[in-house]
């Protein structure tokens, strides 16, 4: 399955996801958040990050937290288990002190499916953009998986997580704004400009070669139904065309085998230095 007309095609073909979990309880609002992030309490009795649709970020921002968080997943990249959670706008109108869009307090005209990461207890936010804790924990495995996932979505707006408790483990969150989507909403023409173009981190050069080739390796076998099984993960609720999530499927299969040669190459340079 190589060409576009391929990838949209398997995309009308199969069903959208849907809400597997339900808010029970809104609970705080992130500082500082342009896309009125909050934290609640789930079904599941397990504590989130809640995004909700029609943020001043837009719906591809939020389409790209599903996309890439399942696909980083999939491919066993440090990111917090993530699940769609379907939202009451009743119960969401009745929270004292919501989160805000564009200054004002968030008010719902109707139920909504929002994206929900898992909140890690013990983490703690990166105030730097570079990576940290090199040698802690396994991290030179997840550095070098983060920085394949920097290239392959075009990354933008570091954010990471340091676990204290479990040797500084790193973990990757809030990727809204990757896929060029920092200054507009991606489009299907962009995607098919940009595909080519690397985005490399300049810290790699910190990074293990070993590591990097095993990323490498782990990419290699990067199947088709992984990518599907992201880029469906959107739900149609949120009116992102078939066609759109078609060509941004055919974007991560065409553009893996690129970022799999950098990360080869990086390894080598490192080496030599």
């Amino acid at each position: 399955m190589q060409s576009l007309k391929d990838w949209v095609e398997a995309v009308e073909a199969r069903p959208r996801a849907t809400a597997t979990r339900t808010l029970l309880n809104p609970r705080e609002a992130a500082k500082d958040s342009g896309s009125g992030c909050f934290n609640g309490l789930l079904d599941n009795e397990q504590f989130a990050w809640i995004k909700l649709p029609n943020s001043p970020h837009g719906a591809r921002a939020l389409a790209n937290d599903v996309i890439i968080n399942r696909f980083m997943r999939s491919v066993n990249a440090p990111t917090p288990t993530a699940e769609l959670v379907r939202v009451s706008a009743d119960l969401f109108n009745a929270w004292r002190t919501p989160a805000q869009w564009y200054g004002q307090p968030i008010r719902l005209h109707h139920d909504l499916i929002g994206h929900a990461s898992y909140h890690v207890p013990t983490a703690i936010e990166s105030k730097t953009n570079h990576f940290e804790h090199h040698t802690d924990d396994d991290n030179a495995n997840r550095q070098a998986l983060l920085a394949a996932m920097w290239d392959l979505f075009a990354g933008f707006d570091d954010q990471w997580l340091y676990d204290a408790a479990n040797d500084h483990s790193i973990w990757s969150f809030d990727h809204g704004l990757w896929l060029y989507t920092e200054a507009f909403d991606w489009t299907p023409d962009l995607l098919q400009r940009k595909v080519r173009e690397p985005n490399e981190r300049p810290d790699d050069e910190l990074l293990s070669p070993d590591a990097l080739e095993v990323a490498a390796i782990g990419l290699s076998t990067v199947t088709h139904e992984q990518i599907l099984n992201a880029i469906c993960a959107v739900p149609v609720e949120w009116q992102i065309p078939n066609y759109d999530l078609g060509v941004l499927g055919w974007f991560i299969n065409t553009r893996l085998p690129d970022v799999i040669s950098r990360l080869y190459q990086r390894a080598e340079t490192i080496r030599k230095r």
